[in-house]
């Protein structure tokens, strides 16, 4: 009796071990629920924090659109005799409509939130896509964050970035509302469309691409027998799309020759191959060692990813990332397109750059990892995480050597009076080619309210009065200092016209760079200030 009473099972102990499994169970599910939100949050963080905590943003392009929308919203200043600015809705437009509604405040603080909000929306529209798709919050595509710190973003195109994750989230209204008639749905995305239209011409293409495709592939994997409906539907839906693209078609043929010239070139083959590379690499590069190898490791996770996708395209692959089948449309037509493009187009420089970064995205939103275990997805995340880290350091560490330079022109700033006109110039023929340096003068116009010759031109309705059109040169590189007195030393792309009697159109001359070589016509130049790489001059005739 008591060998038998000795090995029955202690049913307390049973009652206890499953207790234990079930709150081990359900602290798991609560995990899971969490992790998309968490992995939101972390990435959001990653990327928006370095670029608020710094004064300015590091980017090529940038210092000319913030001038302008500083003149916008300083109408009646030192600069009003200079500059004339008629806001109308051009198709390149997202930053400066939203200054047209906020037109007060401080524009240095006014483009960080702007590029802030940027970085976050990139991240959310993915994962708003990616819910969409799936059906449910997924934490992978977070990891859209590497992309957010891309070649287009440090190029500074600062209208197509902000208009991009609209696009993204225009797609996803795009598919969430497939169920609803085609007339309801055409009607409803006039708007949609004649938005995103009015903030960036490419970022409207990408999403006309995307629904295109997405479309196409619906009627090709039709019955036969239902095609022609779904032809007619795609008629249909098509509208809002043709209606906005026979809008900018009236305005191309009606508008003002651009000032900007409409060269256009495929560039060279090698490019094409180098696309991913190109859309993530900065131009800073070559003074940042940290940001390359940054580039680099982003470069080998999203190869990392491609061959889990490769992989998982197998049937009987037991591990890899599986695409929904429905991007597959949207993802061809976004990669001929990118093949297509010119990388030079209607004088546009890296227009072969923008779709690919939707392709990237919509790869983000469009892809699961299959066959991961709760192991193996911690590592993934730890080391995708890593790479996000790393990247944004990186850029932090540019913004923060980025902001010690802006602080010395602030100086420079400081000894110019409103209204004067200012030619920046080159220390020496390799700093005139060094994107780092380009367009940093068009920072004293917001800074001093003054006018520079190299503001953008043309495509915003900004225009240089005509009294001032011979001083006007809407071009990158710096001009070279040692060409103002034997033209010609300046590589020849640049248009010499703006410094013909140079030191009879300009109050000042300011030169950027180490300052290695001796200036030129120094009996026409007086030092009036220093500060770190920044000399400024007064011109006396």
């Amino acid at each position: 009796m008591s060998s038998r009473v000795a090995t029955m099972p202690d049913a307390s102990v049973g009652l206890r071990h499953d207790a234990s499994a079930a709150r081990a169970t359900s602290g798991g599910t609560v995990l899971l629920r969490w992790a998309p939100l968490a992995a939101w949050i972390a990435a959001c963080l990653c990327v928006a924090l370095p670029i608020l905590g710094h004064a300015f943003v590091p980017m090529v392009d940038l210092p000319a659109h913030m001038a302008r929308q500083f003149v916008m919203s300083d109408s009646q200043g030192a600069l009003d005799r200079f500059y004339e600015y008629r806001f109308s809705f051009v198709p390149n437009a997202a930053v400066d409509m939203l200054r047209a509604l906020i037109p007060i405040g401080d524009i240095f603080a006014f483009t960080r939130a702007v590029t802030a909000a940027y970085a976050v929306l990139f991240v959310s529209s993915v994962m708003v896509l990616a819910r969409v798709l799936w059906g449910r919050w997924v934490a992978w595509p977070a990891a859209s964050a590497l992309l957010v710190f891309n070649g287009v973003f440090f190029w500074g195109f600062q209208n197509f970035l902000v208009t991009v994750p609209v696009a993204v989230f225009g797609f996803a209204l795009w598919i969430a509302i497939e169920a609803r008639p085609a007339w309801q749905r055409a009607l409803a995305f006039v708007p949609v469309a004649a938005v995103v239209m009015l903030m960036h011409l490419y970022a409207f293409l990408g999403l006309a691409l995307m629904a295109g495709g997405y479309e196409i592939q619906r009627v090709i994997e039709a019955p036969r027998g239902e095609r022609g409906a779904q032809m007619r539907r795609c008629l249909i839906l098509a509208l809002p799309f043709v209606l906005m693209c026979g809008v900018e078609l009236v305005d191309i043929l009606t508008a003002p020759a651009n000032p900007n010239g409409g060269k256009t070139s495929w560039g060279e083959v090698m490019m094409r191959f180098l696309l991913p590379v190109r859309m993530l690499a900065s131009p800073f590069e070559i003074h940042w060692p940290r940001l390359w190898q940054s580039t680099v490791m982003v470069i080998v996770a999203f190869a990392a990813f491609l061959i889990a996708t490769l992989n998982g395209l197998r049937p009987a692959a037991r591990f890899g990332i599986r695409i929904d089948r429905r991007i597959a449309g949207p993802a061809l037509a976004l990669f001929v397109a990118s093949l297509a493009v010119p990388y030079l187009l209607g004088g546009v420089y890296y227009s072969d750059m923008r779709f690919p970064i939707f392709f990237a995205m919509l790869l983000f939103a469009g892809s699961r990892w299959h066959g991961v275990g709760p192991g193996a997805g911690a590592v993934i995340a730890t080391l995708i995480a890593a790479v996000v880290v790393m990247r944004s350091m990186a850029y932090d560490d540019l913004a923060r050597h980025y902001d010690a330079d802006l602080r010395d022109l602030g100086r420079i700033a400081g000894a110019l009076p409103p209204g004067a006109k200012v030619l920046a110039v080159s220390d020496a023929v390799e700093t005139s080619g060094d994107p780092m340096f380009w367009h940093l003068d068009a920072y004293l116009v917001p800074m001093a309210k003054v006018y520079v010759p190299s503001l953008f031109l043309g495509v915003h309705n900004f225009r240089v009065r005509s009294e001032w059109a011979e001083m006007s040169a809407p071009q990158t590189g710096l001009y070279y200092q040692k060409s103002l007195i034997a033209p010609g030393q300046t590589p020849s792309r640049f248009d010499e016209t703006y410094v013909q009697d140079w030191d009879r159109k300009y109050d000042y001359v300011v030169m950027i760079g180490p300052g290695q070589e001796p200036l030129a016509a120094p009996d026409r130049l007086v030092p009036t200030a220093v500060s770190g790489r920044f000399s400024l001059y007064r011109v006396t005739p």
